[in-house]
């Protein structure tokens, strides 16, 4: 039992797209799985484990304080945002990352180490999400579970 963390990315299929040249709607055929029409894919975009720092930062920005293991939607601006406080070590304290799951001082303090590593999960999260292929969008979530 810990404090696990997921970043997921969905790929959603588009059912047609809009030329660009033409103006028209093209119809785009869909993908089938087991016989069922695939209508998105999920995607492990990052994972962390009992990095208590990060998670606070994630909840008390995002999602208001509220830490009820919920997923939390995160756009460009966000991700972008999370990687800069993670480059500029702009992270909770120790005092404020309390939780019987959520590791110890000595853990996050490795957390914080590897904080530019992370910090390139969320930028390649982000440039993902912009996306410019007309036949899917994309979304991305955080959801921690302890």
């Amino acid at each position: 039992m810990g404090l696990d963390m997921y970043l997921t990315g969905d790929k959603f299929h588009a059912g047609g797209v809009i030329n660009k040249e033409t103006g028209e709607y093209e119809s785009v055929e869909p993908t089938y799985v087991d016989g069922f029409k695939l209508s998105s894919e999920r995607l492990e975009l990052g994972y962390w484990r009992k990095n208590a720092p990060l998670h606070v930062l994630m909840v008390n920005r995002f999602a208001n304080g509220k830490d009820d293991c919920q997923p939390i939607d995160l756009g460009e601006k966000q991700l972008r945002l999370i990687a800069e406080l993670l480059r500029s070590k702009t992270m909770p304290t120790d005092e404020q990352c309390g939780g019987f799951f959520f590791g110890s001082e000595e853990w996050w303090a490795e957390c914080r180490q590897n904080a530019d590593e992370d910090a390139k999960v969320f930028e390649a999260a982000a440039d993902w999400l912009k996306s410019d292929d007309a036949k899917f969008w994309n979304s991305v979530e955080y959801q921690a579970s302890w």
